[in-house]
């Protein structure tokens, strides 16, 4: 068969209501699939977006406590994310607080992705040059 007779089988159609595009089911995952919120930022000092998607500014609340607002909301505060630290300075372990693992992350909202960075040891958040965050699930 075909390469192109192949990809006729798998034709869709989508709209947005005024305009109807065909694309196949494997755009559709792909965008079904793709990361909506993303951000890699330095947390130290005063947080700077290095590069970003969805993510309008992060708001500093403390040491290693960060708000990532996200500029076209979530459908809901039920999506998945997670996050990610990093120092090369810093050869200590580090990890990055997702959901129910601290009370300061109760703010999770559609509108705002909050991270809490830190060291296992320690009860303190902390500062790291490499900050990354994600997360999928629809738009609002």
């Amino acid at each position: 068969m075909s390469r192109a007779k192949n990809l006729a089988n798998f034709q869709t159609t989508i709209t947005d209501g005024t305009t109807s595009v065909a694309t196949s089911t494997a755009v559709d995952a792909v965008k079904n699939g793709s990361a909506k919120v993303w951000a890699q930022f330095n947390g130290t000092g005063t947080p700077a977006l290095a590069n970003s998607h969805n993510v309008s500014s992060i708001t500093d609340k403390a040491s290693g406590n960060y708000g990532l607002n996200i500029t076209s909301s979530m459908s809901d505060a039920n999506y998945p994310w997670s996050c990610a630290v990093g120092q090369e300075s810093n050869a200590a372990a580090v990890y990055a607080l997702n959901r129910y693992g601290n009370a300061q992350l109760a703010d999770l909202t559609a509108s705002v992705l909050p991270m809490w960075t830190g060291a296992p040891t320690g009860t303190s958040g902390l500062d790291y040059q490499d900050a990354c965050a994600i997360a999928f699930g629809d738009l609002a």
